[in-house]
């Protein structure tokens, strides 16, 4: 407790507060995790009891988890608007499609982690007492529905292509831009699950609409 106390005080001497709501006092938290990551002591990683060497490098994941949530339950989101479902997908053509641009919710946060914090996360919110997990690298998109926040685990693949619409590609160049990274992975699985990607974003509300050409 005297460690965290005297690290909290580090930390509000280098980001004091400088808004009217205490919500954003965090919001630099997970950057000064990184910042002074390398001040601890190497007696201090010794003495933990932690086997995972890179201990420190999980809390800055699980921090930056634990902020994003907080930003998407208190920023904009979609309540009150129509997002993009299947019925409005249907009538597009399949050469419309691929010229075609997603605007996505303004509340969906795609973050790529070291550690598996996620389901370390949802461990400890089931009352469960996990030990910290070993480095692997882990996807997640983060959205919000009827103000209730969802986390969504998915794929290295998923993520590039979700990431490519976000950054306003076009549906055919994100596609080929996912299927280079999918690697070994055969283009028709790829193609086929497609179709079952999409109806399950839509489902989760990730995208407002779809802006074809004219």
């Amino acid at each position: 407790e005297e460690a965290f106390d005297s690290f909290a005080f580090g930390y509000l001497q280098e980001y004091p507060s400088r808004s009217y709501t205490l919500n954003d006092l965090s919001r630099d938290f997970p950057n000064f995790l990184a910042e002074t990551r390398n001040e601890w002591t190497e007696e201090e990683e010794e003495e933990s009891e932690s086997e995972t060497a890179d201990w420190p490098g999980f809390l800055v994941d699980l921090a930056v988890l634990e902020r994003a949530l907080g930003d998407v339950f208190d920023g904009p989101g979609t309540e009150g608007k129509e997002l993009l479902n299947d019925a409005q997908l249907a009538p597009i053509s399949p050469e419309t499609w691929l010229d075609s641009r997603l605007v996505p919710a303004v509340c969906l946060k795609l973050i790529e982690f070291s550690f598996p914090v996620n389901a370390y996360l949802q461990s400890v919110r089931n009352d469960e007492d996990p030990e910290i997990p070993a480095p692997a690298k882990t996807y997640l998109a983060i959205t919000r529905r009827n103000y209730t926040v969802y986390r969504y685990d998915i794929t290295e693949v998923q993520h590039v292509l979700l990431s490519s619409l976000v950054n306003d590609e076009t549906v055919g160049t994100a596609l080929n831009i996912a299927a280079q990274t999918a690697g070994d992975m055969d283009i028709d699985d790829l193609a086929a699950e497609l179709k079952d990607w999409f109806t399950t974003w839509t489902a989760a509300g990730f995208f407002e609409r779809a802006e074809t050409p004219d």
